[in-house]
């Protein structure tokens, strides 16, 4: 079988040692191979049968040498393997293989090396991660069981029995349409992919920021894409119609399913804009709400990411308390764009400092701890990631920071402030 391999490409000597316990098949030999991490994923899924994530020890974080580019590569490790994970739950044709070609089609392999047992130290970002993936199992908020999609290998022999590991893979995936019709939803597919966006008439983005202030009017949020039970769903109503009730757009991944469905169903109850921005890959396997106001469509995760940060005033991950790996995968992208110095999630203050659009963090179940301590341990938590514990502190967390933006901030993307633009406009079209 063939594996790409993500490794820090600052630290040789794990490079090395992983050369020594492969056999020399199993590497593919491009030139990516051992710095996959400054690559796209979406350009090798098909091409490789497993992947192989070695995670570092805690002791990098002290060379300030290093440190952005560690910071950099472990994330995008992370975003990957996520990516990845999330990918094969849905059921991704690029992430199954096939050994004969009328066989039995297996999901590609997703391997922790961890060769110096650094999973066992405490704050280790993978160990982080893996944590969170636990707690979301706990909480049902998975389709398969962690362990069937991540092995992890500590010795040579362990990782070539993990790498001829045979896992059926996910056929039949459900597909979603909701209120739609199937012709609907071709059609909705169809202009989608044509145009980029597809926007109510009358709506435009502009709406989303104050033309006086400045100040977006718009919230993102990242939820499971499962349904729970009736207190988290109120959470997320409550939520949804706080935010309606000061005139802000619910910004979403803009799916039906779950507690992403119940922000969006009640921001139309309360008369709010919902949008959002959706991927290809999700537009095959579930239909968008036909009363959305805006609809866009992005290449990739990351690209979606951007979109819904730049167009939002702040982020709440986990709304309700709960979340599944989508919505690590969305946090982890905000960390990326965050170390990327990237425009979509900043605010610049008229004195010209830079300032951190803020992200509350629900945590009342638990399930987010770890995503909060990894960005502390990456050093990313600039004051601006906030746990907080169910709705009302959400809400109360965002009405201090409204004050604080009439106080003393213009959002970056200031161009928008002297004129309203339209979809296609805002889009590049």
């Amino acid at each position: 079988m063939k594996a790409r391999v993500f490794c820090s490409s600052h630290n040789r000597d794990l490079i090395e040692e992983l050369k020594t316990a492969l056999p020399p098949e199993v590497l593919q030999n491009d030139p990516g191979l051992l710095n996959a991490p400054g690559q796209d994923i979406g350009s090798f899924k098909r091409k490789s049968q497993g992947f192989i994530f070695v995670p570092e020890p805690v002791t990098r974080f002290s060379n300030p040498e290093v440190l952005e580019d560690f910071q950099r590569d472990v994330l995008l490790s992370l975003f990957f393997l996520n990516s990845l994970f999330t990918s094969i739950q849905i059921g991704d044709p690029n992430l199954s293989f096939k050994t004969v070609p009328d066989g039995p089609a297996y999901q590609k392999l997703l391997i922790i090396y961890d060769q110096h047992g650094t999973l066992e130290q405490e704050n280790n970002p993978y160990r982080l991660f893996l944590d969170m993936l636990a707690r979301m199992e706990a909480h049902g908020r998975m389709s398969q069981k962690v362990s069937d999609l991540i092995t992890i290998a500590r010795t040579p022999d362990e990782l070539e029995a993990a790498l001829d590991k045979r896992i059926d893979a996910r056929q039949n995936v459900t597909k979603h349409t909701f209120d739609a019709t199937e012709e609907e939803w071709r059609r909705m597919r169809e202009e989608l992919l044509a145009n980029r966006y597809k926007a109510k008439p009358g709506f435009d983005l502009g709406i989303l920021t104050d033309l006086r202030t400045g100040i977006k009017r718009g919230v993102a949020g990242f939820t499971s894409a499962r349904p729970s039970n009736l207190l988290s769903q109120r959470e997320c109503w409550r939520v949804a119609e706080g935010y309606a009730e000061r005139n802000f757009a619910t910004i979403s991944g803009i799916g039906l399913t779950g507690h992403m469905g119940y922000l969006h169903i009640a921001a139309k109850q309360y008369n709010a804009p919902s949008l959002g921005w959706i991927t290809a890959e999700v537009l095959d396997i579930e239909c968008p709400p036909l009363d959305a106001d805006f609809i866009g469509i992005s290449d990739t995760i990351y690209e979606r990411m951007y979109q819904i940060s730049l167009h939002s005033r702040e982020t709440i991950i986990g709304v309700g308390g709960m979340a599944g790996a989508g919505t690590s995968q969305e946090g982890l992208a905000e960390l990326l764009l965050q170390i990327h110095g990237s425009n979509a999630v900043r605010f610049i203050k008229r004195n010209d400092d830079i300032a951190l659009k803020p992200t509350f963090v629900d945590d009342r179940l638990g399930i987010l701890e770890p995503f909060i301590k990894l960005a502390d341990v990456l050093g990313l938590n600039q004051g601006h990631i906030r746990r907080c514990i169910g709705s009302d502190d959400i809400l109360a967390a965002s009405l201090e920071h409204e004050k604080d933006c009439a106080r003393s901030f213009t959002p970056r993307t200031s161009f928008q402030q002297a004129v309203r633009l339209s979809p296609a406009s805002i889009l590049g079209k």
